[in-house]
């Protein structure tokens, strides 16, 4: 995945989460789990020593910086709706 794609990703799933989880609080479980399950085959190829230096040099050393601040804008956008839903109660 590209660097575009971790933000778009993050924006599109984050949003996701933070209306799913003013709707019910269970809701966001499966956005979490895509998360998830991106982030870690993402983190797994950056980190794979046949493939993680062919990644740093095509796309930076800065790669895995923004796969970790995309997933912490994701998870920050569905606190800040639970945070919101138990202001709203």
């Amino acid at each position: 995945m590209s660097i575009p794609g971790f933000w778009a990703g993050a924006v599109v799933l984050g949003t996701l989460g933070f209306f799913a989880v003013r709707w019910r609080r269970w809701a966001v479980v499966p956005i979490l789990l895509v998360i998830a399950v991106g982030a870690f085959a993402s983190w797994s190829e950056w980190t794979d020593p046949s493939v993680g230096p062919a990644i740093r040099a095509e796309a930076g050393p800065w790669y895995g910086y923004h796969l970790v601040a995309s997933v912490i804008l994701a998870c920050g956008l569905m606190i800040a709706g639970l945070a919101r839903s138990k202001r709203s109660t």
